[in-house]
């Protein structure tokens, strides 16, 4: 497809004709360049700026942020924590002081948790309290707890850690969701804008033929060569079609003002495009044609994020359904520590000890956990609905997205042809009427059917872009995805 649509994208140019053309559908690129002395805006130049400074992906990049600042709280389930206490009795028969420190640190390693601590206990102690004191220098301990089943192979630190790292990968795909939409967006105003100067210009060149022809004939009506109503009829005609070119003048201005909002400058701020930077044509490839549905539609199914985004939601789902599963299970904990007193004391406190533990634990009901596996089961077979329908939609977009774009061209084909006829019949008309074989009105009929072919032309043309940026979108294709050679012209329709 890269290829195929790149050459509808970036275009080709049309052919030249002499003056009157009918709008820059009969001017070629160059000289529409050396006249306006400035280059033509071109697409990937706006599309730049949008996907850089736009304020929409600002946001997007802004909520990836978010996403990686929830991943690190998430991780903060495994940050070291210290913890120390003391205790003064200075008062009393019992007058003691201890002294508490200790370092724990849990592990994804199937849920371990080590300790390290140290502890000091002085002074006269109740005998059930016994246990608090200490040789002089203090007690140093080390120790691990494991979880046997619940909270082993999963518990909701490591879930959420999972989960918030799938949300940011669900961040970037909004953020390709809305740069597609952009480019789409932007694609739509560029052209438009585009077109809104051919039409300018076909309406320009109408009123300049008007505008010569008038000088003509006020001559000749002033010689007495023509009957003064022809002079007049010429003069409405020219009113009438300096009132379109008003019209399509402000078409233009509105077009450039709704372009401005995706043209952005380094500092990101709106840029009206000049009329001066007005491509020559609205390109027509028939290269765009060769690509077929089965091959977009796969490329549609692997780069659609709508798609990706449901997949990694499921993968989430399923880690809920897993941890949901884990916590019905008993909790048996099992834990060892070494402790060791240092300095003077009594003779009891002087051995290494060794302890060692078994905690159970027995959800009777288990209703929590059975009610959140029952919710995430549910879940998943929502999202598989989703994704099912999804899939068909999509299918359904791209066989859609491709009709528009064959349809299109093959209106713009006949349109070309339409106006190629027009002009072949004005200017037929145009020498019957030097030869007084006709009248005025005639010409002025024939005329106009050139313009409001040439205007049919330009709307079909823009339709074939906005096709090509539908199916692009469809697909989920940017530019960058389309870069190739640039298609050749068209051969140059001159007037006969």
């Amino acid at each position: 497809m890269s290829a195929a649509l790149l050459g509808a994208l970036l275009g080709l140019s049309l052919a030249a004709a002499p003056p009157p053309s009918f709008g820059a559908l009969q001017v070629e690129a160059a000289e529409v360049q050396a006249r306006a002395g400035a280059a033509p805006l071109a697409l990937g130049e706006v599309l730049d700026g949008v996907l850089d400074r736009h304020p929409r992906m600002d946001a997007a990049r802004a909520e990836i942020e978010v996403a990686e600042g929830m991943a690190m709280a998430a991780r903060g389930h495994f940050d070291t924590k210290w913890k120390t206490g003391g205790y003064l009795q200075p008062l009393g028969y019992y007058v003691h002081g201890r002294l508490d420190t200790h370092v724990e640190q849990a592990t994804p390693l199937w849920g371990a948790r080590f300790l390290a601590g140290y502890r000091l206990g002085q002074g006269n102690f109740q005998d059930y309290y016994g246990y608090y004191e200490t040789l002089s220098a203090g007690e140093l301990r080390a120790g691990v707890l494991v979880p046997l089943w619940r909270d082993g192979p999963i518990d909701s630190g490591r879930a959420g850690i999972k989960k918030a790292d799938i949300d940011r990968e669900l961040a970037l795909l909004d953020r390709d969701k809305e740069t597609i939409k952009l480019v789409k967006e932007t694609t739509y105003r560029y052209w438009e804008w585009v077109a809104a100067g051919l039409r300018r210009d076909v309406a320009e060149e109408q009123l300049e033929l008007a505008s010569a022809r008038d000088a003509q004939l006020q001559s000749q009506a002033a010689r007495g060569a023509i009957p003064p109503i022809d002079a007049t009829d010429n003069k409405r005609a020219l009113l009438k079609r300096e009132a379109a070119a008003v019209k399509y003048r402000q078409e233009l201005e509105q077009a450039a003002i709704a372009l401005s909002l995706f043209f952005r400058d380094g500092d990101g701020d709106p840029i009206r495009p000049a009329g001066d930077r007005l491509p020559a044509v609205l390109p027509l490839d028939e290269r765009a044609l060769s690509a077929g549905a089965d091959a977009l539609l796969r490329e549609a199914l692997e780069r659609r994020p709508e798609l990706q985004a449901l997949l990694l939601k499921r993968a989430q789902v399923a880690i809920d359904r897993r941890l949901a599963r884990n916590q019905r299970a008993p909790a048996i904990d099992v834990g060892a520590m070494v402790l060791r007193d240092f300095g003077r004391g009594p003779a009891q406190l002087a051995p290494t000890e060794l302890q060692t533990s078994v905690t159970i634990e027995i959800p009777l009901q288990a209703r929590k956990a059975r009610g959140k596996r029952k919710a995430a089961e549910a879940k998943a077979t929502a999202l598989d609905a989703h994704a099912r329908l999804l899939r068909d939609t999509i299918a359904a977009e791209v066989e859609q997205a491709l009709v528009a774009v064959l349809a299109a061209h093959e209106r713009a084909e006949v349109a070309r042809k339409a106006v190629a006829v027009a002009r072949e019949l004005a200017d037929a008309e145009r020498r019957r009427f030097d030869l007084g074989a006709t009248t005025l009105l005639f010409v002025n009929i024939r005329e106009q059917q050139v313009a409001e072919a040439a205007l049919d032309e330009i709307d079909a043309r823009l339709a074939y872009q906005k096709a090509l940026a539908e199916l692009a979108a469809t697909t989920a294709a940017t530019l960058r995805d389309l870069e190739g050679p640039p298609a050749a012209p068209e051969q140059a329709r001159n007037r006969p």
